[in-house]
């Protein structure tokens, strides 16, 4: 029996939500404006980071202001995992289009 192709590759995230909390810490679900995600962890320190494409048709942006100490929220699974909860500081905003 052939095995799922969602079973094939342990890296790949089944499931994930992104949360936006800005400087006052109202949470704000951004999942369904999150277009592209790559997650990087670091073997040499103990960082995370993390590049995410906003496909922003709403003004998103504009409606909330981006000024240097928000967080984002990610929570992911892969198919070997429970859920994994990062918290992740911005600090830059690049390619607004």
């Amino acid at each position: 029996m052939a095995e799922p192709e969602s079973t094939k590759n342990p890296q790949q995230i089944i499931d994930y939500q992104v949360f936006f909390r800005n400087f006052s810490g109202e949470l704000t679900p951004i999942t369904p404006l999150v277009s592209a995600m790559n997650i990087y962890e670091s073997i040499f320190t103990l960082t995370t980071s993390c590049d995410i494409v906003i496909a922003d048709a709403v003004g998103f942006t504009q409606r909330v202001p981006l000024v240097g100490d928000e967080h984002l929220i990610i929570s992911y699974r892969s198919n070997n995992s429970h859920f994994i909860k990062n918290r992740i500081f911005t600090y830059t905003m690049n390619n607004v289009v």
